[in-house]
């Protein structure tokens, strides 16, 4: 999935500085996010400017991933709901209050590793 600005440019292609974030997996096989920033050459210059500019892309970034955490959430709930209706468990608020319980779960997934 490759996210666009609102006028449809793409940006791959163009030389500016680069900051990359990756999921990668360790001797565990757990995921831990890292990162790294590229610049066009070795004699690009970089500045303050441009590394607080990375920064305010980051947080950009972070609201729409958020954004779109909910949004995947949002829609687990109602599929769950629409589901339990269509096999007859819509009367059932256990069953319902169990999945709904476990997407909340989801919700609250990363809580603990950012506190």
């Amino acid at each position: 999935m490759k996210i666009v600005p609102a006028t449809g440019e793409d940006v791959t292609e163009i030389e500016e500085m680069d900051l990359t974030v990756k999921l990668l997996p360790d001797n565990k096989g757990e995921l831990n996010p890292v990162f790294y920033i590229m610049s066009p050459g070795e004699d690009y210059d970089v500045t303050v400017m441009h590394l607080r500019l990375l920064i305010s892309g980051l947080e950009l970034g972070i609201t729409s991933l958020d954004n779109m955490i909910s949004c995947m959430i949002s829609m687990m709930k109602s599929n769950a709901i629409e589901s339990m209706k269509e096999m007859g468990l819509g009367d059932n608020p256990v069953e319902l209050e169990k999945i709904l319980g476990f997407i909340a779960s989801l919700e609250n997934d990363g809580d603990e590793d950012s506190g």
